[in-house]
């Protein structure tokens, strides 16, 4: 198992683990060597043009092409960038900021995807409420776009 130590801004330490389950068997290829030594290409899906800003975390939603992208944002909350059909010829991109990401999605630091047809947000901030209350926590949203960010919404 490879580990890492990373030190985040705020002094708090993570510890990562990867490749845990990739490693290969004994007289097996490892799945990342056919990837080595191959030139890349990149290609930019998206960007600040299309309102991408101070990105943190990207994931791709469950069975689509839909390539979901937080924002830092700032003490107003953090929006997301859904890139439908990404890096195809009819992608279109859209920017949605809830209402309540003030407090929900303040400086996420992380988003994923699940199964069910939601998705998760962690914060870098204990609690917008005062310096001493910790009661914040992940925040699990709609992944279906006609909920996100357009459902109980304030004016």
């Amino acid at each position: 198992m490879n580990s890492n130590v990373k030190k985040h801004e705020t002094n708090n330490y993570f510890n990562f683990n990867f490749f845990c389950n990739a490693l290969p068997i004994s007289g097996q290829s490892n799945f990342l060597d056919k990837y080595i030594g191959s030139s890349v290409t990149n290609t930019v899906i998206a960007s600040s043009s299309d309102q991408v800003s101070n990105p943190v975390d990207f994931d791709f939603k469950e069975n689509s092409n839909e390539l979901w992208i937080a924002n830092y944002g700032n003490s107003n909350g953090s929006s997301m960038v859904i890139v439908y059909n990404a890096g195809q010829t009819n992608q279109k991109i859209e920017l949605r900021k809830d209402s309540h990401s003030g407090h929900f999605m303040i400086f996420p630091t992380s988003i994923a995807f699940g199964k069910d047809g939601f998705w998760a947000s962690a914060n870098e901030i204990k609690n917008t409420a005062s310096a001493s209350s910790t009661f914040m926590g992940p925040a699990l949203w709609s992944a279906d776009t006609a909920i996100f960010a357009r459902v109980f919404q304030n004016p």
